[in-house]
């Protein structure tokens, strides 16, 4: 506690002396080239902002599918739909674990799931976290949690877009805000997942490895956040959702991404594991190195139906 006040007592320090005129006059003149590192993301492409609108709304769904954009932009609802099953994408943009945790710790009771779906790539677990933090800092605003995550990103653009996003909040709260849920090729669907117009990938891959180091930071998450659905006694199935072909064998060490995945398999009685990277789907099924178009959501889906349907027995 000592140490969140003294944070908190900075992060209001640097606040009074320097944000306020600036954030007030980038909210009002918008000068985009030279303000780049001030990144308010609210209500952007990623549709958190009407995500964390509706799962103020839900309460005990049937499943809780958890992730990146790989997830809210994978895995159709609708296709639990048909099946009465109440399930709710709560798949972010970049979406790592430590950002998986802070959504897990503030809706985890409220929604009550039955099950959860836990998508974890190689990539969640590289990354420091930064660009979920925008995502979500932007969209839910300014909290202790959110500035203990700015300390530990240590980075000015993280710090500026937090007080600027409390600022802004404070003089333009637009609480009447309301997201456009179809921009360009993607639209919201209710559930949390954004469909978006058929297209194929017209990516060329690069030649390079990709290595994985994971963080340890990341790997601690994971394993809090495992640790908190054996004690609430909630199923829980960790998948890996198809990416590119021609992306995923550019992919070095996974042996050891999978020894992590098995481990916390039988340290936590994870009750499934699937990787449908397994399924080498076809290219022309994505339409970037990363996302399924939709005829490809519709194929992944139905294997992924097919294959967690024992756990379905509500």
């Amino acid at each position: 506690m000592k140490k969140f006040i003294t944070r908190f007592f900075l992060f209001i320090f640097i606040t009074i002396l320097i944000f306020p005129f600036v954030t007030i006059f980038t909210e009002l003149v918008k000068p985009e080239s030279f303000f780049l590192r001030i990144r308010d993301l609210k209500g952007k492409s990623s549709f958190t902002w009407t995500k964390l609108r509706e799962v103020d709304k839900i309460t005990n769904v049937d499943v809780l599918i958890l992730g990146s954009s790989m997830v809210y932009r994978g895995i159709d609802t609708r296709a639990f739909d048909t099946l009465g099953i109440k399930t709710f994408n709560f798949g972010t943009s970049a979406q790592t674990p430590i950002q998986t945790e802070y959504l897990v710790e503030k809706y985890i009771d409220k929604i009550n799931p039955k099950l959860i779906i836990w998508d974890i790539s190689p990539n969640s677990l590289t990354d420091s976290g930064f660009e979920s933090f925008i995502d979500l800092c932007s969209n839910d605003g300014v909290n202790k949690e959110m500035i203990d995550q700015f300390f530990h990103l240590k980075r000015f653009d993280a710090v500026s877009t937090l007080v600027a996003v409390g600022i802004k909040r404070l003089f333009f709260p637009k609480n009447d805000f309301e997201e456009e849920l179809i921009k360009g090729k993607d639209k919201y669907i209710e559930g949390g997942f954004v469909e978006r117009k058929i297209e194929k990938s017209g990516y060329n891959p690069s030649i390079n490895p990709i290595y994985f180091y994971p963080k340890q930071n990341q790997i601690q998450a994971i394993e809090r956040i495992l640790k908190k659905f054996n004690e609430k006694q909630i199923p829980t199935i960790l998948v890996a959702a198809p990416i590119h072909p021609d992306r995923y064998r550019t992919y070095e060490n996974l042996d050891y991404f999978r020894q992590l995945r098995s481990s916390w398999s039988r340290k936590f009685e994870i009750v499934d594991v699937f990787d449908f990277n397994n399924l080498k789907l076809h290219p022309n099924l994505f339409y970037d190195m990363y996302h399924l178009n939709q005829h490809g959501v519709v194929f992944y889906n139905n294997e992924l139906i097919y294959n967690v349907k024992p756990y379905l027995c509500f």
